[in-house]
């Protein structure tokens, strides 16, 4: 096998892998929010910031989206898997690309998860407002607020966690 066709499919298997625990993770633990059909808080964001800060922004975005929406689907949330795989996508989007031009400091780190993570309650509140009105949609945003927090403070964990097992000195 070359070596150029030896990366691709380790950048394959990276993505599958990560795309998979994304997937886990957040099913492992939904908590469904009341009068939401089908939403849920989870754990998952961290390992949406983690496939930002391994694969990088575009890649990351596919293993984060890809892994959220199929864990919709898992849990029968059909209904939120599309939008889902937009909003999980560019959270790992905006974090990776952030975190590739950071210094690397958890100063840095923190800017770009809690920015890239800024788009979940957003985009939540935008697709539950056209979904079941602004009532309902903004009775949602603070559980999707409580995620956000959460999934920022796990995933800037985890990354750090990842550098010192990978042995980087804060390279993104």
């Amino acid at each position: 096998m070359s070596k150029k066709t030896d990366e691709k499919v380790r950048l394959i298997v990276r993505i599958a892998t990560l795309c998979a625990l994304v997937c886990v993770v957040t099913i492992s633990m939904p908590i469904p929010i009341p009068n939401m059909s089908g939403a849920y808080v989870n754990a998952g964001d961290a390992i949406v910031y983690t496939c930002a800060y391994m694969l990088g922004g575009a890649w990351g975005a596919l293993a984060a989206g890809i892994g959220s929406a199929v864990a919709d689907l898992i849990l029968g949330s059909m209904l939120y898997a599309p939008a889902t795989l937009l909003i999980k996508g560019l959270m790992a989007f905006i974090a990776g690309r952030l975190m590739a031009r950071g210094s690397g400091s958890f100063k840095s780190r923190f800017f770009a998860l809690a920015l890239g993570g800024a788009v979940m309650p957003l985009g939540y509140f935008l697709y539950e407002s056209i979904l079941y009105g602004l009532a309902p949609a903004a009775a949602g945003l603070p559980f999707n607020l409580i995620q956000y927090v959460g999934g920022v403070a796990l995933g800037l964990f985890l990354v750090q966690a990842v550098d010192r097992v990978l042995g980087r000195k804060g390279e993104a």
